[in-house]
C-alpha cells in the first residue's frame, strides 16, 4: 500500500509503502485510519478502482469502498481518479505511464524522492516495490494541479 502526505504548503511531509499481511482489507483499513488520525488530512486521494478499465480485483474494489466510507465518516473529503485521468492531468503532452509520473514526482520532490526513483522496468520484470509510493505522490500532485486550476477560474 503506497501513501503520500502533503502538508498545506504542498510539501511532501511523509511517504512510503506499507507491507500488509494477513487479512489485507482489515489491515489496510486500519493502517489508513492510523494515517488519517496522525495527519488529519483535508482530502484523501485514491486511484478509482471502480473506473472503467480498472483491473482491480473484487477484494480491492471492496477495500477502496471501505476506505472511502471510513474517510467520509471522519469528515475527510475523498477524490478518486482513474489511472488515465491522473496521468492525463500530470502529463498532458507527454508519455502517460506510471514511470513518467514517478519521474515527475521525483523532479517535484528531489530531496525526498530522486534517489528512490524506481528504474524503468523491462516488460518481463515485476513492478518495483517503491512504485506504489510514487503513484501515491502522483495522485496528490494531480489533485494539487486540479485544485489550482479550479482556483484560477
Amino acid at each position: 500500500m503506497g501513501f503520500a502526505v502533503l502538508d498545506g504548503n504542498g510539501t511532501l511531509a511523509d511517504w512510503g509503502v506499507k507491507n500488509i499481511k494477513g487479512n489485507k482489507n482489515r489491515a489496510s483499513l486500519s493502517r489508513i485510519e492510523q494515517l488519517i488520525a496522525a495527519n488529519q488530512p483535508n482530502i484523501l486521494v485514491l486511484e478509482d478502482a471502480l473506473a472503467k478499465g480498472s483491473f482491480r480485483s473484487p477484494r480491492v474494489r471492496k477495500l477502496y469502498q471501505s476506505i472511502m466510507d471510513m474517510a467520509k465518516s471522519r469528515g475527510v473529503r475523498v477524490k478518486a481518479y482513474s489511472r488515465g485521468q491522473f496521468l492525463s492531468i500530470l502529463l498532458p503532452d507527454g508519455e502517460r505511464t506510471k514511470q513518467a509520473a514517478a519521474e515527475l514526482a521525483a523532479k517535484r520532490f528531489p530531496d525526498q524522492l530522486a534517489t528512490q526513483l524506481p528504474p524503468k522496468r523491462k516488460p518481463w520484470q515485476a513492478e518495483n516495490y517503491q512504485m506504489a509510493a510514487f503513484v501515491a505522490v502522483a495522485l496528490a500532485l494531480a489533485t494539487q494541479m486540479t485544485d489550482v486550476k479550479k482556483g484560477a477560474n
